[in-house]
């Protein structure tokens, strides 16, 4: 028996055979089958080999190939990792097989916030030098000559500069005709990503969830204007959380609790649904979002994922309530011991540091530091958790009220872009260098207690 597999999909039945001779046979002669003649076809000849450079080591194979579909159809189990000849060492290229590829594929495209470069054979990346499929830029025999020669930043044409051209412009970074690679809004985007470093894709997706909501968001306005131009309307504030947040309770009558049990980050319609149901005819002044616990039991280590859910989720409040500021609070650890709960807890940790880093960036988000409430002395304390719940996630009435007390914190601060934490206030950054302060200034300073507000 020669036949090592034999695969039925939708469409077509694939047979794998032992030996070439035995393949090639069988394409050439075909076989009758119940009177009928059944003829065969190489599927080498429709599968495109793509090999992939600079995708980094810890990136999960299914996201590359999820990331590839946009080309085709990848043959299943065929992506592999790159390795050094005789060692076990990857050398990170992967390699994956796809079928009916697109005609072209792009020299360099990106996985996320990671840019990567293709090559595939079937004659689909064109050479950099020459512009033409069919060997790679490496092999390019006009490379000498195209090298020397004047190239034209407007087409990429060879022999004449860009103040001489009269043909169309052409992209030299995503293979378009239309526009010059000045003018490219993907080469626009790449570069603003390495400018704003390691959280720019998180920030340019937020600005384009912005861009979106404009049109919408206005006509919100002039909807609600019309609709209340003779009534007195009451301002209040919003907390949108989850389960302990509703353990909150009443938090104060200019206070409207939106929260839902379960609610999440990738969820948080829910809760501005919720929130726009119990604050009909009613301004909106501030907004809370006091989430992540449940994103955290769902990710527990991919905090890039959790990060990109937060991204989304600030930009979703900022385009539902444009006129009310947001406070960002911080997700509170695990209580429990072992491997899992420290793991979540590190996790826990780098989502904080990012939700931190995103509030600077974002005008008019404030961070709002509740997590370092259930720390003493670098441990969780256990008493602010409820005794009765082996997950360790839901806090006791005393873990309630320290929740309260930072919220109430935010909640009754200036409405300006505010950071509520225990970090005390260093009150000579607010002096000016030519003011010398006096004898009761400094006296005063003994006796005052810390806010804990910093104002940036």
């Amino acid at each position: 028996m020669f036949i090592d597999s034999i695969q039925i999909t939708e469409k077509d039945c694939i047979v794998t055979l032992k030996k070439p001779e035995s393949k090639d046979r069988l394409a050439a002669q075909g076989i009758a089958l119940r009177d009928r003649s059944v003829k065969f076809y190489e599927v080498e000849s429709l599968i495109t080999h793509v090999t992939i450079k600079d995708a980094p080591y810890e990136l999960d194979n299914l996201y590359i190939v999820a990331q590839m579909l946009r080309f085709g159809k990848v043959v299943p189990g065929s992506l592999k990792r790159g390795v050094i000849k005789g060692t076990n060492i990857e050398n990170g290229s992967r390699y994956i097989d796809i079928l009916e590829c697109d005609t072209v594929l792009p020299n360099r495209t990106s996985f996320g916030r990671f840019e990567v470069r293709l090559f595939a054979d079937n004659n689909r990346t064109p050479c950099i030098y020459c512009h033409i499929t069919g060997h790679p830029s490496y092999r390019c025999k006009d490379k000498p000559s195209l090298m020397n020669q004047k190239r034209c930043y407007n087409c990429c044409g060879i022999g004449h500069v860009a103040s001489a051209c009269t043909s169309e412009a052409y992209c030299s970074y995503c293979n378009a005709n239309g526009h010059a690679r000045r003018d490219c809004e993907q080469y626009k985007q790449e570069t603003e990503k390495k400018e704003l470093g390691s959280y720019g894709p998180e920030i340019l997706e937020g600005r384009q969830d912005n861009t979106k909501n404009i049109h919408t968001d206005e006509d919100d306005k002039e909807s609600i204007a019309s609709d209340n131009t003779n009534c007195e309307r009451e301002t209040v504030s919003v907390l949108l959380g989850a389960s302990n947040c509703i353990r909150l309770g009443h938090i104060d009558d200019s206070v409207v609790n939106a929260s839902i049990s379960g609610g999440s980050f990738d969820k948080i319609e829910q809760n501005i649904d919720l929130a726009f149901q119990k604050t009909e005819n009613k301004d909106i002044e501030k907004v809370v979002i006091c989430l992540g616990t449940n994103d955290i039991s769902r990710n527990k280590s991919d905090s890039d994922q959790i990060n990109l859910l937060v991204t989304s989720a600030v930009n979703r409040v900022k385009s539902s309530f444009p006129e009310a500021q947001i406070g960002l609070c911080n997700i509170i650890p695990r209580k429990g011991n072992g491997a899992q709960f420290q793991k979540i807890n590190e996790t826990t940790k780098n989502v904080n540091s990012f939700m931190k880093k995103l509030c600077v960036r974002e005008q008019f988000v404030a961070f709002v530091d509740i997590n370092d409430q259930f720390y003493k002395h670098g441990a969780v304390i256990r008493t602010l958790f409820d005794k009765n719940d082996s997950s360790g996630v839901h806090v006791s009435t005393e873990g309630a009220q320290r929740i309260n007390s930072k919220l109430c914190e935010f909640l009754n601060s200036p409405n300006t872009n505010v950071v509520v934490s225990n970090t005390p206030i260093d009150r000579k950054r607010n002096r000016s260098d030519k003011t010398t302060p006096t004898s009761a200034d400094r006296t005063s300073k003994v006796s005052r207690k810390e806010t804990g507000i910093d104002h940036d």
